[in-house]
């Protein structure tokens, strides 16, 4: 399963068409809480993606680095991806240290370049298959 942290309602559909063609689970947070509380949850989690910027108190690069320090392994060594509609160009060193994010991608992205990062760290031959209601 994938934790899709995004509270863009078109990005969110896009990453979640993505990865249930891919044959995964997308759960979707809008907020950095909720996403901290569906990793507490779930524990078949093996991604997240994550918006640097989210509505509320906390920026994704800020619950990015929370979920580096307050949850045990595996939950900690989680791959993150982080996306970005510019306003953070480059990742930060300084937030890398922190937040420990694997990934960046620049909004607008293209499809291949999600499925790319994906199928680096969830390979396919380790996916169950997951199956699109309708289908």
């Amino acid at each position: 399963m994938i934790l899709l942290v995004e509270d863009n309602e078109l990005i969110q559909d896009l990453v979640m068409e993505v990865c249930r063609s891919a044959g995964l689970a997308v759960y979707c947070a809008v907020r950095c809480r909720v996403a901290l509380a569906a990793l507490r949850h779930y524990h078949d989690i093996r991604m997240v993606i994550m918006d640097y910027k989210l509505a509320g108190p906390n920026s994704g690069i800020a619950c990015a680095a929370m979920i580096r320090t307050q949850f045990p392994e595996p939950t900690c060594n989680l791959p993150i991806v982080g996306l970005t509609g510019g306003l953070y160009p480059g990742i930060d060193p300084e937030l890398v240290g922190e937040a420990k994010i694997n990934e960046q991608l620049d909004k607008p992205f293209r499809v291949d370049e999600l499925m790319e990062i994906i199928d680096r760290y969830i390979p396919p031959a380790t996916r169950v298959n997951f199956e699109i209601e309708g289908k």
